[in-house]
């Protein structure tokens, strides 16, 4: 399976300096794709997965900010115990790389 998408950076800005709520979100328009394997031996299912992230730049406070690129990755398994019942795991992690103000990486 495979899915594209894009994200908005919804609400009020979360790096306002009048900002009092709760981001809801990063703060930046975000594209990505993922692909989603998986594979059945009843009444087992195994399933793994990758996909990409990418933040695009925004200027903050006269700076261009640009989150790190992310690589995620996914596997687990789900044991149909019934027709009611299933029990899952997951594993999930990724690889973000390095934040950039103005070119500069931000450790």
């Amino acid at each position: 399976m495979g899915t594209l998408g894009f994200s908005a950076p919804t609400g009020e800005d979360p790096y306002g300096p009048t900002s009092n709520t709760a981001s809801l979100g990063t703060g930046f328009w975000t594209g990505f794709a993922e692909l989603l394997f998986v594979k059945t031996y009843d009444p087992v299912v195994l399933f793994y997965g990758a996909g990409y992230r990418h933040y695009f730049a925004r200027d903050y406070l006269g700076s261009n900010m640009a989150l790190g690129e992310q690589i995620n990755y996914n596997f687990g398994a789900g044991f149909a115990v019934n027709d009611s019942i299933t029990l899952s795991t997951v594993f999930l992690g990724s690889y973000e790389t390095e934040m950039r103000v103005d070119g500069v990486g931000v450790p």
